[in-house]
């Protein structure tokens, strides 16, 4: 049982550091009492709509919300006022948001125009005490239309809250001095022709003087056999066509002979044509392994030899040199 306790305050205690941590993500917001400028509305409902502003505010997530009775204190404590109520307009809300150490606050508006009310909200960032946000909505009065206004309101300024918070954290985070970012940029540009230009070593082609040998060979099997035995063939195959003419057959005495001198010219046509297809295959591999060994590169090994050695004689001695050939 102890164990067990154990390990649930430490679950608790990781999940409270979580939510601090995502907490500390996220903009401190004070939503401020509405301003009536049309005088129609009473404090009740004004009342009323704040704070279910407020609570629209809060379930978004995107913000830290302040509570309404530490908006009071401090506007009691710090701004001397009777009622928290009365700071109502641009002029007070501003030093009171930041009297709270928010980072954010919402005014808003009510006015009336040509037959409804219109509520006009805008996020004022403290830091630059400037609008960054804003939304207008249209309502006929009834508490039910306040709620929809409301609710689209807090939807649109909602969704500039990602974009808020990490202009924020930029805003806070020291810039870099421009001397020192052209330091840094010209390392880099060092480092990278560095690594662009590495150094060179000096090649060689070991095997270049057999590759030019089996081109030439590869060229002459495949230009001198090819042809060759093409020829070769075709005369052989047109004597062989000559047996079919009946002149041809009148020069023989016995059918046999006849037969056998044309199944030869046949044979040997065919033997040739064999051949000129095997010297285009060999010639064209002897060409192809001549044109890779030529271009095979290996890297050339530097050669010191000894080429003199000097000794000259002094009064404390004598000097000696060494010359080496690289």
């Amino acid at each position: 049982m102890k164990q067990f306790f154990v390990v649930f305050s430490l679950i608790l205690f990781s999940l409270f550091l979580f939510a601090e941590e995502d907490d500390d993500d996220k903009l401190k917001l004070a939503v401020m009492e509405f301003e009536d400028l049309s005088g129609k509305l009473s404090p009740e409902t004004l009342a009323g709509a704040t704070e279910y502003m407020r609570g629209a505010f809060v379930s978004t997530n995107k913000y830290v919300v302040i509570a309404k009775e530490r908006q009071e204190k401090a506007m009691i404590k710090e701004m001397k006022k009777e009622s928290y109520k009365s700071c109502n307009d641009k002029n007070c809300q501003i030093p009171l948001g930041q009297a709270l150490s928010a980072d954010t606050i919402l005014r808003t508006t009510i006015s009336f125009f040509g037959g409804v009310y219109v509520i006009t909200s805008e996020l004022i960032d403290l830091a630059k005490e400037a609008t960054v946000s804003g939304a207008k909505e249209k309502c006929n009065g009834t508490e039910e239309s306040f709620m929809e206004a409301i609710d689209k309101i807090t939807a649109q300024i909602a969704e500039t809250a990602v974009q808020h918070t990490s202009d924020s954290i930029k805003i806070q985070e020291k810039p870099k001095s421009v001397k020192t970012e052209n330091i840094q940029q010209n390392q880099g540009e060092k480092k990278s022709e560095i690594m662009e230009k590495p150094k060179k070593t000096a090649t060689y082609h070991p095997y270049k003087k057999a590759g030019i040998s089996l081109m030439v060979v590869g060229a002459a099997v495949v230009v001198g056999g090819v042809s060759g035995f093409h020829f070769a063939s075709d005369t052989e195959y047109d004597e062989y066509k000559k047996f079919k003419s009946s002149s041809k057959a009148q020069n023989y005495a016995s059918l046999s002979k006849y037969k056998k001198d044309a199944n030869t010219h046949r044979n040997l046509s065919n033997t040739f044509r064999i051949l000129e297809i095997t010297s285009g295959a060999v010639g064209g591999a002897a060409l192809i392994t001549g044109i890779v060994l030529t271009a095979v590169k290996k890297e050339k090994q530097q050669n010191i030899s000894l080429t003199n050695i000097s000794v000259t004689p002094s009064n404390e001695g004598f000097y000696a040199s060494i010359g080496f050939d690289f």
